[in-house]
């Protein structure tokens, strides 16, 4: 499969903006307490996405390259096969979210464009992957989001 080069990484916002649609369309499909994970790619396209619902044991998902990962960021030659690991649980009524790299060598970057290999949050995550942009946004009651008629105002 020939796939196109990334284009340079726009800005978190004006990426949800874009995917706001498909995005909203996909956490309301989404009740239960768990986590949706959106890869966004080159700023417009929902290429892949994953549930992970929350369950009384930390629940982990696999991100890469391989169409077997649970989120596959396949278009992008660039990351590794498996590329890295999300992991949530709850804890005390909140949701508890981190992402660590597998020794990929490229890891991830954050909003600010700062590159890491581990990041922890208590709610919603971006990060950047190559050509993809991932939203890891809690769903259910442990973190409800209000999804606005304007992306801006959700964002």
């Amino acid at each position: 499969m020939l796939e196109i080069e990334p284009r340079p990484a726009a800005p978190f916002p004006e990426v949800f903006a874009h995917a706001y649609r498909r995005l909203a369309e996909l956490y309301g499909s989404f009740n239960r307490d768990g986590l949706l994970a959106a890869a966004i790619w080159n700023g417009s396209e929902v290429a892949d996405y994953l549930h992970v619902p929350l369950g009384e044991e930390p629940e982990f998902a696999v991100i890469g390259r391989h169409d077997r990962c649970d989120l596959s960021l396949g278009r992008d030659p660039g990351l590794s096969l498996r590329h890295s690991v999300i992991g949530v649980r709850a804890q005390g009524g909140e949701m508890r979210v981190r992402l660590l790299d597998l020794q990929s060598g490229g890891g991830f970057f954050t909003e600010e464009g700062r590159r890491c290999e581990a990041l922890a949050a208590d709610g919603p995550m971006f990060v950047r992957a190559g050509g993809y942009h991932l939203f890891l946004l809690p769903t259910g009651g442990l973190w409800p989001m209000v999804w606005a008629p304007d992306p801006a105002d959700t964002w």
